[in-house]
């Protein structure tokens, strides 16, 4: 399904967005800069760019020696339904603090809190440490009496494909499996062989094929692209919980989006695929300057209160 654009920005304001996000992109996916150094202008001007919503709460958790953030409206912070939350970055930046106006968006939406953890990275950390981590924060939640039917997973980019590899991973180890998921922009095909890799080059501003390539490289650690843990659209995703893929006609993953779908319906599993005209990567991220951006968050937030059965 493919929903026509609507923006607040003019072109030309977009035009400039996307330049900004183009030389942000350049300055740290291209060792420009020392990775540290990177990492840190990435957190700071994610927390500069949006001031904090006036209804967030942020509690600081940690799950066995892993860092975590609770975060939540503060009307919906006692409820028990969850949502576990894994960020984008490319498996090797961002954290759960770049991330926190986005997951508090869905969580004011969908009427839940989020624990959002601070996964592994690489290089220092490589696959499947990032797995293990979800698996671990997983196994935690139900270990404190949360269930798994009022436990959701979501994540953006590299962390939607966080989150259809940690379903992989507890659905194989005989966990029961949460009640949704969602996944914005996925990053599900490490082997990055989708046409819209090369298509879409010239119009998403935020990810390359040269950059993606070097973060699977170094991610993958010699392990081959296929593997189903690393790229969840050759798993098996029968018998996973419904899944909803939200995805902008503009960016490089949008070939991972489709095929993630197609995988899931071939396997018999629920799945809804939206891609929105003329989005960027992750364009929820950017919800003061698109419309859209506002309407996809509504309707991932709907998709996750019809199946946690949350009354408005």
């Amino acid at each position: 399904m493919i929903v026509q654009s609507e923006n607040f920005l003019t072109t030309f304001s977009q035009d400039i967005l996307r330049n900004l996000l183009t030389s942000a992109r350049t300055l740290v996916a291209n060792d420009i800069m020392p990775r540290e150094i990177g990492r840190a202008i990435v957190d700071f001007t994610a927390q500069l760019l949006y001031e904090p919503p006036r209804g967030l709460k942020i509690e600081k958790e940690d799950i066995d020696g892993m860092s975590a953030l609770w975060i939540s409206d503060k009307r919906f912070s006692t409820t028990n339904n969850v949502l576990l939350y894994f960020h984008g970055g490319g498996y090797h930046m961002c954290s759960p603090y770049t991330h926190k106006r986005l997951v508090y968006k869905v969580c004011r939406t969908a009427r839940l809190k989020s624990l959002v953890i601070d996964y592994r990275k690489s290089p220092e950390h490589r696959f499947p440490a990032p797995i293990e981590d979800g698996e671990k924060a997983y196994n935690w939640l139900l270990e404190r009496g949360y269930k798994s039917e009022n436990i959701v997973f979501g994540g953006d980019s590299a962390g939607g494909g966080l989150t259809m590899a940690v379903l992989l991973q507890i659905k194989e180890r005989g966990y029961p499996l949460p009640k949704a998921a969602f996944c914005i922009s996925p990053w599900v095909d490490l082997e990055c062989i989708g046409d819209t890799t090369i298509t879409k080059k010239d119009r998403d501003p935020w990810l390359g094929l040269m950059p993606i390539k070097s973060y699977a490289r170094t991610y993958l650690n010699g392990n081959h692209p296929r593997h189903y843990l690393a790229s969840p659209i050759y798993g098996d995703l029968k018998g996973l919980p419904p899944i909803l893929i939200h995805v902008g006609s503009d960016e490089i993953l949008l070939d991972d989006a489709r095929r993630l779908y197609e995988k899931a319906l071939e396997s018999g599993t629920y799945a809804k695929l939206k891609v929105w005209e003329n989005m960027i990567h992750v364009f929820q991220s950017f919800d003061a300057f698109f419309k859209d951006a506002h309407k996809s968050i509504y309707e991932i937030g709907k998709f996750l209160r019809t199946n946690l059965a949350v009354s408005m």
